[in-house]
């Protein structure tokens, strides 16, 4: 099965996906001696509402575009060039997957110490092959403070112009649909009669570009 738009967006969510393969080969890698190139790095800063009444937790996605062999990913570190505390992730065995065709290299679930919040600005990142060839890159991160300190109900107005899409989970989890809500889909009814095993549901916003994604809180379908 092809890798749908729908597969890259579970990726920053974090969730797996039931029933869609993943787009990787086990076929042998590519030359030692190749270098690695890239051609942009995607992120999105994450907000995670478990309740109405509690602040997001806040995590960091990142995927590197490749024009190289992403099996060959060793590791990647990212640190943030304007923090004066020297904030720094290091990423051994990054996750891979191809969609559409197009190699990623990514972790999706970088979190800060304690409740701080992802610092804003300038921040560097270091990849490195399994032959121990490295790229190095920059990126700008920028969002709105204030979504840190909003509640779930308080957050679809500070986003701007946003993509809702909802997502349904099965009883363990598993994530079964995600996308646009369907015209039928006023009530849990509208719901189970296309997904049977549709247990909880979340809605989710997607700014521009997906640079910030909120996921408000899990509920559960009626039955």
């Amino acid at each position: 099965m092809r890798f749908c738009k729908s597969c890259f967006f579970s990726k920053i969510i974090g969730g797996i996906v039931l029933g869609i393969a993943l787009g990787l080969s086990s076929v042998i890698f590519s030359c030692a001696d190749s270098t690695p190139a890239f051609s942009k790095a995607n992120f999105s800063v994450v907000l995670d509402y478990k309740d109405e009444e509690s602040k997001p937790e806040a995590r960091f996605a990142l995927f590197l575009l490749m024009n190289s062999d992403n099996r060959r990913a060793e590791s990647f570190t990212v640190k943030s060039s304007d923090d004066t505390m020297n904030m720094e992730w290091i990423v051994s065995n990054p996750k891979i997957v191809t969609i559409e065709n197009q190699k990623y290299v990514f972790v999706e679930n970088l979190a800060t110490v304690g409740s701080e919040p992802f610092k804003k600005g300038l921040y560097n990142v270091v990849y490195t092959d399994a032959a121990g060839q490295e790229i190095e890159f920059d990126f700008n991160v920028g969002y709105d403070d204030g979504i840190l300190e909003a509640k779930s109900s308080e957050v679809r107005g500070m986003l701007g112009s946003a993509t809702e899409n909802i997502v349904l989970y099965n009883e363990f989890n598993m994530i079964i649909y995600i996308g646009k809500r369907k015209s039928n889909w006023s009530s849990d009814e509208g719901i189970l009669k296309d997904y049977k095993a549709a247990a909880f549901k979340r809605t989710v916003f997607f700014t521009k570009d997906n640079k910030v994604v909120c996921l408000l809180p899990m509920s559960n379908i009626a039955r």
